[in-house]
């Protein structure tokens, strides 16, 4: 019989010690110590070993990203969840600490209003959710949206949902050619939501479509150049900003053939095609034209 009892007893150690084992490591200040990992299955890991009121917290961020960016991307890099968006980069992290959550927001000064977290780093804003703070799921949704539709941060990878890190795909110009210059940014943030995710749309497209093309922005007349330099003969397309919306500017747009009659204005060298909502971007008759302004471009 004592032989019996020992047996279980070492028995029941051994099964404490597994349990034990496949429980996540807390670091300082509570951080759960996960695995690096793409995909849902490491970030909802970690939202799991969050501990006590934490994991609410992390459960509703989680939810409230993946239902307000469709398709987001998710991954699990240096002990925290990144959510991104393919060609883009990331745009917000999160992490524990002893008395609250942290939310990271890469590109955070662009977003309106900033959140309230300041950084000694460009760009970088962060949110503390503490137990006693209610979430403002509102406004939270606002900032998720508005940082999903502006270039984030690279960090060396795009995540894929299907479980592998890819390389970045790259835009003509290469990944640097999305970064906001300052004066860029300051004509970013004078123009509202919609505006600022019609922006970003003509910007990716301008830079996928011409290749080795430079970003040559006038804050005072609200207009942003693209093209080889600052001149008229160095020009190939423009972007001219408003409350309403965007347009985007062909030079030589009048010799152009247009069969999908996309250009408006009455000026005998130059035309533009008016974005005012994000479908807009998306027509294959706009991105021919935009190759068909380059290659125009090339001949004169």
């Amino acid at each position: 019989m004592p032989i019996a009892k020992a047996s279980r007893s070492k028995k029941t150690s051994r099964s404490k010690a597994k349990r034990a084992a496949r429980q996540p490591v807390l670091l300082a200040g509570g951080n759960p110590r996960i695995a690096k990992g793409v995909g849902a299955a490491p970030v909802q890991a970690y939202i799991a070993a969050m501990p006590g009121w934490k994991r609410d917290v992390g459960r509703r961020l989680d939810a409230l990203i993946v239902r307000t960016v469709p398709g987001v991307s998710r991954a699990v890099k240096w002990n925290s969840p990144f959510y991104g968006v393919e060609s883009q980069g990331w745009f917000i992290a999160l992490h524990c600490f002893t008395r609250y959550v942290k939310v990271v927001f890469f590109r955070g000064t662009l977003l309106r209003p900033p959140p309230p977290g300041e950084s000694k780093r460009e760009e970088l804003r962060y949110l503390d959710i503490r137990e006693d703070e209610p979430l403002d799921e509102g406004q939270m949704s606002s900032w998720i949206r508005q940082a999903a539709a502006i270039p984030g941060w690279n960090g060396g990878f795009a995540a894929q949902e299907g479980g592998r890190m890819e390389p970045k795909r790259r835009v003509a110009g290469g990944e640097a050619a999305l970064a906001m210059s300052r004066d860029v940014q300051q004509l970013f943030g004078n123009y509202p939501e919609a505006v600022r995710e019609l922006m970003t749309g003509a910007r990716q497209l301008l830079f996928s479509e011409l290749p080795g093309v430079k970003e040559f922005p006038d804050v005072k007349t609200r207009v942003i150049g693209y093209g080889t330099g600052e001149s008229y003969r160095e020009t190939i397309a423009t972007l001219v900003l408003s409350k309403g919306g965007v347009k985007i500017g062909i030079v030589g747009g009048a010799t152009l053939p247009d069969p999908a009659h996309l250009l408006e204005g009455a000026g005998k060298v130059h035309r533009y095609v008016a974005i005012e909502k994000p479908a807009d971007l998306k027509s294959p008759a706009l991105r021919s034209l935009v190759r068909k302004a380059y290659a125009a471009w090339k001949k004169r």
